[in-house]
């Protein structure tokens, strides 16, 4: 991102550029008293639909010499749906996304942050941004959003630091966010094969009186894979309670306990 013609092109994509800056958005700086020396912008698609009108900003004065700016756009795309059929001819339908275009606005630096500076301005990015998915929630008890964390997102984001006066970009590059891009799995040998196929009457015959706390960890797994931090841990809380429950119940069946005795001390 080095070459200036490749910079100004995606200076034209963005809410917040050099043409926008001083009729939009040096007055709103200046009302909360940051005179910017340097931004930093991250563009992120949002896993949801948030609908707002395309272009809404919002500010917020985080401290002293310290702001951000989050600009929301409708991204509308049309994704194959296979309906369970493999090959042929998809069925398209239209998918509805959000955009987010998070700006960190510096009044007290000049100097573009080190990676790790990145990763912290990031962070206070998306905790702003959840500050509005929330009041969004809150207000229309919407449930089909949620607070977002890097995880949900896609694996990078492209950001670039720039200064205002005068306009000129002073780095840019891809911010890795997360390593869960979709891989193809291995194919199973037949002893695992035939593992899985046996498990599956293990299972119908209830046999394993186990499975559901080892279900409910790996969902926990999963949850903390995918960002979900606080089902992440009510799911290993849940399958933690389950395990005791379920071997006391059997300890206690083990004693030769009566069902009602043992019912009445659970």
């Amino acid at each position: 991102m080095t070459d200036k013609e490749p910079s100004q092109e995606l200076d034209d994509l963005m809410f917040l550029n050099e043409e926008r800056y001083k009729r939009d958005y040096q007055p709103v700086y200046a009302q909360i008293g940051i005179e910017p020396t340097l931004l930093v912008q991250f563009p992120i698609i949002l896993p949801f639909h948030v609908p707002l009108r395309s272009g809404t900003c919002v500010t917020f004065d985080l401290s002293e010499n310290e702001a951000c700016t989050l600009c929301f756009g409708n991204l509308t795309t049309r994704q194959g749906v296979h309906a369970g059929v493999v090959g042929g001819k998809p069925i398209m339908t239209t998918v509805h996304r959000s955009s987010v275009e998070m700006t960190f606005v510096f009044g007290d630096r000049t100097s573009v942050p080190a990676d790790h500076e990145l990763s912290s301005v990031f962070d206070r990015l998306m905790e702003a941004l959840n500050h509005l998915v929330v009041a969004y929630m809150a207000v229309t008890e919407d449930y089909r959003v949620h607070r977002v964390t890097k995880e949900m997102l896609e694996f990078g984001s492209l950001w670039r630091a720039f200064t205002p006066s005068p306009w000129k970009e002073e780095a840019a590059g891809i911010f890795l966010l997360h390593w869960q891009v979709p891989f193809e799995k291995p194919e199973l040998d037949a002893v695992s094969h035939e593992r899985v196929v046996w498990y599956a009457s293990v299972l119908k015959q209830g046999w394993n009186p186990f499975i559901l706390p080892k279900e409910l960890l790996l969902s926990a797994r999963r949850e903390l894979l995918g960002g979900a931090y606080r089902d992440a841990v009510i799911f290993a809380q849940t399958a933690v309670e389950t395990f005791l429950s379920l071997l006391l119940t059997y300890a206690m069946k083990e004693e030769r306990m009566q069902e009602a005795e043992i019912e009445s001390m659970m």
